[in-house]
């Protein structure tokens, strides 16, 4: 097993994992947002996807 540090491949990877992880992050961010200004009529459709 390696140490943090000792190995930039696996340093540079962790970073990219970082990264994309907090993408994914706004963008389930920006979905919700989005999702909020969905009118009330329309709540049965977004409803499976809010709980998913």
């Amino acid at each position: 097993m390696t140490t943090a540090g000792a190995n930039p491949v696996i340093d540079q990877s962790m970073e990219k994992l970082r990264e994309i992880e907090d993408k994914i992050r706004e963008l389930f961010d920006k979905v919700n947002d989005v999702m909020s200004w969905v009118p009330d009529i329309l709540s049965d459709l977004i409803e499976p996807v809010r709980r998913a």
